[in-house]
């Protein structure tokens, strides 16, 4: 697989991802005073087994606000069955809720602590 993953932040806060055990840099806010620009964050998509940083086949994600008022956790979370493995994978952050696509598809809705639809 060749590929990446996009986390790209749709929710009010800063937030800050933590993939595999590794903290990635804070993604700002999507908010008007910069015309909804969505801050995102790409990381290398692998198969297998993922090193710290990496999406692989089963992923820990935590997203942490910037403010502390809100943590989603998502434990064993993996691709979309659909999606296509050489294409860039998109998750969308959303308050209590994030979304996969990959070129303009919707593919999977995840929520905390399930990372299941």
């Amino acid at each position: 697989m060749s590929s990446t993953l996009s986390i790209i932040n749709w929710a009010p806060t800063q937030i800050t991802p933590t993939l595999n055990g590794m903290q990635l840099p804070a993604l700002k806010p999507s908010d008007p005073q910069d015309f909804y620009y969505p801050y995102n964050v790409d990381v290398r998509r692998v198969t297998g087994a993922p090193g710290s940083g990496e999406w692989g086949d089963v992923n820990n994600l935590l997203l942490r606000s910037t403010d502390s008022s809100t943590t989603q956790i998502y434990n064993s979370l993996a691709d979309p069955a659909s999606a296509s493995a050489n294409i860039a994978l998109l998750l969308w952050v959303f308050p209590g809720f994030s979304m996969f696509s990959q070129i303009g598809n919707w593919l999977q809705t995840v929520y905390p602590d399930t990372g299941t639809a």
